[in-house]
């Protein structure tokens, strides 16, 4: 971790002496930020923090103190922020980004009713442009056109986004170690993935919850990588994925892909256990052209071995950590569900898939009350999981 923190600290550094640059040929006002907001033109000081009260290019600043807020009155600051206090907040305008921003070691972090893009003049791009601390909050907030990471959990636990949208970015959100984050009741339009949950460091992930947001237009709604490596006891554990709508994306609504890549056993490739995929809805999935095989189903799930200088080979048991329940699919590309090695939690409907068969890896009902994708294959995807044998699905 400490060198993946040295990496990103050395990109932004590199970035904010561009945005340095810029900003003094931008406006002679401006200067580097190497206090506070106050080394920005525009802002004044008020009780409990800072207020901007005009539109304004500013050096990289940083937040220092605690239980302080900077208010942007409704205006346009073109800079980026480093957050080193608790309990700070950033609320009330648009944060034009040049750099990256960064509250990766503070606690209770608030972006509220705020606009978030990219300067075209930015450059290098990094590849992460907001990175989150523990118990980091959105609320009320957008997230437009970032390229790249929108916003990253990684550092530390906790945090929340509520009530906001994300529109045309890379990954709107990626979580790639850390714990506990609630994502809710957010609109995720035109993404290359709406969230993404990846064990980055073979390790955390665990505890997450992403309920009753809308995931539209996407490539990927939710996109889970796991890489099982034998060494933890947990990685990507214990989420939950439900009430959500996954419509129109381009490839499958949520993809798992499972890779264990630690001894081959049964053990150890089964280490992501609990986690929940229940009550969400998948229509018009995987419909792009050309087609990403076998990306387009309203879910597709695979788990593989890796190891020993061969390739990958099927391996469905790795799949027993994912339960899916109660989730309707209906009119995707191919199937409803293509996720042979998960556990069955029933109550699942398919209708209008584009393969016949709706389901595979799960019973599901239709319209009609006829069963799809049963008994016979329920019982070899149970055998399956219960010996630990491979198998190869196309």
């Amino acid at each position: 971790m400490r060198r993946r923190a040295m990496v990103r600290r050395l990109a932004a550094l590199g970035a904010m002496a561009v945005l340095v640059g810029v900003a003094a040929v931008g406006q002679g006002q401006a200067s580097a930020a190497t206090n506070t907001p106050l080394d920005c033109d525009g802002v004044v000081a008020v009780t409990g923090g800072y207020r901007l009260t005009h539109d304004s290019i500013c050096g990289p600043f940083r937040m220092t103190g605690n239980d302080e807020s900077f208010d942007l009155g409704g205006h346009t600051l073109t800079g980026s922020f480093r957050a080193q206090g608790d309990r700070e907040a950033l609320r009330n305008g648009t944060l034009i980004q040049s750099a990256e921003s960064s509250a990766e070691f503070t606690d209770g972090f608030t972006l509220s009713h705020m606009t978030l893009r990219v300067a075209v003049v930015s450059s290098p791009k990094p590849s992460i442009w907001l990175e989150a601390g523990s118990n980091f909050t959105v609320m009320h907030s957008k997230f437009v056109d970032i390229p790249g990471i929108a916003l990253d959990f990684y550092f530390n636990t906790g945090g929340s986004i509520r009530r906001s949208s994300f529109t045309g970015n890379g990954y709107a959100i990626s979580i790639q170690k850390s714990n506990d984050v609630v994502i809710q009741d957010n609109r995720f339009v035109d993404n290359q993935r709406g969230v993404n949950l990846r064990d980055e460091d073979g390790v955390g992930v665990n505890g997450n919850t992403i309920l009753h947001n809308t995931f539209r237009g996407n490539d990927y709604g939710v996109y889970v990588e796991v890489r099982d490596t034998g060494f933890v006891s947990t990685a990507v554990s214990n989420n939950t994925i439900r009430r959500n709508r996954f419509v129109n994306n381009g490839y499958s609504g949520i993809r798992i892909t499972d890779t264990c890549e630690g001894p081959v056993n049964a053990v150890v490739c089964t280490s992501s256990p609990g986690n929940l995929i229940a009550d969400n809805t998948f229509i018009g999935n995987g419909l792009r052209t050309p087609a990403r095989l076998p990306d387009n189903d309203g879910v597709t799930a695979r788990a593989y071995l890796a190891g020993n200088g061969t390739d990958l080979v099927s391996y469905p048991a790795g799949l027993a950590g994912f339960t899916l329940t109660h989730n309707r699919a209906d009119h995707n590309a191919d199937l409803g569900f293509d996720v042979l090695g998960v556990v069955d939690g029933g109550r699942n409907v398919a209708n209008g898939n584009g393969n016949s068969s709706q389901c595979d890896g799960l019973a599901c009902r239709t319209r009609h009350g006829r069963d799809h994708g049963a008994t016979d294959q329920l019982s070899r995807a149970g055998l399956l999981v219960a010996l630990g044998t491979t198998y190869s699905h196309h």
